[in-house]
């Protein structure tokens, strides 16, 4: 089957050097209220100087990898528009009376996570595995109460020590053949990575 283009943001897989399924317990952190900017499950999160968390921005994302905290997992808040406090899978950008909580699997201070992650367009190939990559955002997709991340994997990959991404090998290594994502000839296969939260010079 062909690869789709899909994007989903970062995907919790396992834990490096571990056969076990992990948990992947959360943290909680503070989306300010007066943020416009929509969040959806699977981007990844960046620390403000004012204590708060926004997602990632640009193509590719230029943040270094100190700046990162976390994939942003859904959050709860109160709406003004419902006049409860309600859970969501994403932050809407808007409609809250107070600053909302936001839930992140954690980069920074955790158990190393491998995630899964779509290619932008060219493909990642098995020579990009030990190599430095970043981020590129584009908008949430979806509708209603769900949106999904449309982060992908940047498919320039480089040396440099301060990307937040390191490839640790390719979906089609441990899933079926022809599964959506394995060929690595085509644009939008899927890469595994974990973060590169001690700055590591790539390959």
């Amino acid at each position: 089957m062909a690869n789709v283009n899909a994007p989903f943001g970062l995907l919790p897989y396992g834990l490096n050097n571990s056969p076990s399924t992990p948990s992947f317990p959360t943290i909680t952190r503070k989306i300010a209220q007066a943020n416009t900017n929509v969040l959806a499950k699977g981007d990844p999160c960046i620390d403000l100087n004012t204590g708060y968390i926004d997602r990632t921005t640009g193509t590719p994302v230029t943040s270094a990898a100190s700046l990162y905290c976390g994939v942003f997992w859904g959050c709860e808040y109160v709406s003004v528009s419902q006049g409860k406090k309600v859970w969501s899978t994403y932050w809407p950008g808007g409609d809250a009376a107070g600053d909302a909580t936001a839930y992140l699997v954690p980069l920074m201070g955790a158990t190393p996570g491998v995630f899964m992650i779509q290619a932008l367009a060219d493909p990642v190939v098995f020579a990009d595995i030990g190599r430095n990559g970043q981020f590129s955002y584009a908008a949430p997709s979806g509708g209603g109460i769900y949106k999904k991340s449309g982060v992908t994997l940047d498919t320039t990959t480089n040396t440099t020590a301060t990307w937040p991404l390191r490839i640790i090998g390719l979906l089609s290594q441990i899933s079926a053949p022809g599964a959506p994502g394995t060929d690595d000839t085509a644009s939008y296969n899927i890469a595994l990575v974990s973060f590169n939260s001690l700055q590591v010079t790539g390959i």
